[in-house]
C-alpha cells in the first residue's frame, strides 16, 4: 500500500476534516556496540501508518499495522482528536510532489562495521594503553523510508539512510571522560572516509589534558572573561541559540534591543550536502529552504504551519507521531575572515574552550550556559593551561553581541535531538568579556 493509495481509500472520511494526510514510514537499520569487554548487535526494522487532521483542532492517530483495515480506523480516530483539540490553523502552502532518494555509495554491513571498530580500538590501544581507559564505540546505520499524501496534493516520497559514529573514552578513577560524534547522510563512505588517526589522538589529547585540568580560582569564578571557542563548542552555542528561535519558544523579551555583532550570523541550511540535518521537505512536506536567524539587521525565527503567519516561511516542522513543532536542521555560525592562530595571537589571555559536555538555555529568560568539555587558560607568549569544569552562563543578548572574531575554517557535526537528525556547528570563535562559572 502507497500513501496516495491510501488517501483514495479514505476519501469519504477525509470530507469531515478541513484537511488530512496520510503517511506511511519504513525504518531498518543496525547497532552495533562496543563497550569494553562486550560486542552488542542490535538489528531494527518497523512500519508505521499515520493520519494527521485538521477540524476544530489538530489530531494524530497511529498504527504499527500498516493495511486497509487499520487504515480506515486510524483515519477516524485523527479526526475524532482533531474534533476534541483546542482550534488550530494552517498557513497556507504550495502542495508538493516529487521524489527524494539518497542511496549509499558503498553499502553498510554488519561485518565492514566490526572491522572499522576493530580498526578504531587498534587505534586507542595504540595511543592510550598507558592509562587503560575504557572505551566504548557506538555506531548505528539506519534508513529511513518516508511517504506522505495530503487532501491538499501533496504527494512525496523520500529516502535517506543516515550512519552515524559516536566514540567515548573514559577514566573512573580520574573521573575524566571525552567523546566525539561522527557521521552524516549515506553508508559506509560516510565513516571509512574520515582520517581516524587525526581523530583518535585529538580525542586522546584531551583525555590526558583533562586529567591535568586544575579548577579555575574561586576568588575569579563568576567574571567576566574572553574566550575563545573551537568548532564543536560554536556547535553546541549555535544549537542552542536556535531553540531560542523557534516559534513556540520565543520571548521578544530575549531579543529585545539587541544589537548582534557583524560575526554572528547564524544560519539554519537543510540543503547541505549530506548534512545529517538535510532533506528536501520537512514533515508537514513543506520545502525546506535555508534560513538567516540571526544577522546584524535581522532576527529570523524557526516556523511550522501551525505558527506561521502572514509573511513567515514555515519548513522547520519537526513530528509525525505527535504535533509538528519547529526544530533547525544543520545550524551554525558563518566563518569569519581570522585565521585560527591570528585569533591566538591578537588575544592577550582568554579562556579557551575545546568542546562541550552540556549546553542549555532558558527560553523564558534567555541565559545560556554552556559547559566545556576541556578548557583552558591561555596566556599570551605562555601557552595553554589545562582547566576543569569551565561554565559561560550569560545571556544571549550579551554572547552575541560579544563575538568579535570568527575563523576562516569551521567544521559541522551531527547531532540528535528529541530523536530528530539535525547537526550543528561553526568556526573557532572569540567572545569578549562573557561570565564564566
Amino acid at each position: 500500500m502507497h500513501a496516495t493509495e491510501a488517501l483514495q481509500r479514505i476519501q469519504k472520511i477525509a470530507e469531515r476534516s478541513k484537511y488530512q494526510d496520510i503517511s506511511i514510514i519504513k525504518i531498518k537499520g543496525f547497532r552495533l556496540a562496543y563497550r569494553g569487554e562486550s560486542l552488542e548487535l542490535t538489528e531494527q526494522e518497523e512500519s508505521l501508518l499515520v493520519s494527521r487532521a485538521l477540524s476544530k483542532g489538530y489530531g494524530i492517530a497511529s498504527t504499527t499495522k500498516v493495511n486497509t483495515e487499520e487504515l480506515e480506523k486510524v483515519a477516524k480516530l485523527a479526526i475524532k482528536n482533531a474534533n476534541n483539540a483546542q482550534p488550530a490553523e494552517l498557513s497556507p502552502v504550495k502542495p508538493e510532489r516529487g521524489t527524494n532518494t539518497i542511496s549509499e555509495r558503498k553499502p553498510f554491513t554488519v561485518e565492514e562495521a566490526q572491522k572499522l571498530l576493530s580498526y578504531i580500538k587498534y587505534l586507542f590501544d595504540k595511543e592510550l594503553s598507558f592509562l587503560k581507559p575504557h572505551i566504548e564505540l557506538i555506531l548505528d546505520h539506519e534508513v529511513k523510508e518516508r511517504e506522505m499524501a495530503s487532501t491538499e496534493g501533496h504527494n512525496i516520497t523520500e529516502r535517506i539512510p543516515y550512519s552515524t559514529l559516536v566514540l567515548y573514552a573514559s577514566l573512573e578513577k580520574e573521573g575524566a571522560s571525552i567523546s566525539e560524534v561522527v557521521g552524516g547522510i549515506g553508508g559506509l563512505e560516510v565513516l571509512i572516509s574520515r582520517d581516524w588517526e587525526r581523530i583518535i589522538k585529538a580525542i586522546s589529547e584531551r583525555l590526558i589534558h583533562s586529567i591535568k585540568a586544575k579548577v579555575l580560582s574561586p576568588l575569579v569564578r563568576g567574571s567576566r572573561f574572553t574566550v575563545i571557542l573551537d568548532e564543536v563548542a560554536s556547535g553546541f552555542l549555535a544549537h542552542e541559540i536556535a531553540h531560542s528561535l523557534e516559534a513556540e519558544n520565543f520571548n521578544p523579551y530575549v531579543y529585545s534591543n539587541v544589537k548582534p555583532s557583524s560575526y554572528a550570523k547564524l544560519i539554519d541550511d537543510p540543503h547541505i550536502p549530506y548534512g545529517y540535518g538535510s532533506r528536501v521537505w520537512d514533515d508537514e512536506g513543506v520545502r525546506t529552504v535555508r534560513k538567516t536567524l540571526i544577522s546584524e539587521d535581522q532576527i529570523s525565527l524557526l516556523h511550522t504551519r501551525l505558527t506561521a503567519r502572514e509573511g513567515e516561511r514555515p519548513g522547520n516542522a519537526r513530528g509525525i507521531l505527535h504535533k509538528p513543532k519547529a526544530l533547525m536542521s544543520n545550524t551554525y555560525f558563518m566563518p569569519g575572515d581570522w585565521r585560527v592562530d591570528e585569533i591566538f595571537q591578537e588575544t592577550r589571555e582568554a579562556i579557551f574552550i575545546r568542546g562541550a559536555t552540556r549546553a542549555e538555555v532558558n527560553t523564558s529568560t534567555g541565559i545560556l550556559t554552556l559547559q566545556a568539555e576541556v578548557g583552558y587558560y591561555y596566556k599570551k607568549n605562555k601557552g595553554l593551561e589545562p582547566l576543569k569544569g569551565v561554565t559561560i552562563q550569560d545571556s544571549i543578548r550579551r554572547i552575541i553581541s560579544a563575538i568579535d572574531a570568527a575563523s576562516k575554517v569551521a567544521g559541522i557535526r551531527p547531532n540528535v535531538e528529541k530523536g530528530y537528525n539535525v547537526s550543528d556547528g561553526g568556526p573557532y570563535l572569540r567572545l569578549d568579556r562573557v561570565r564564566c562559572a
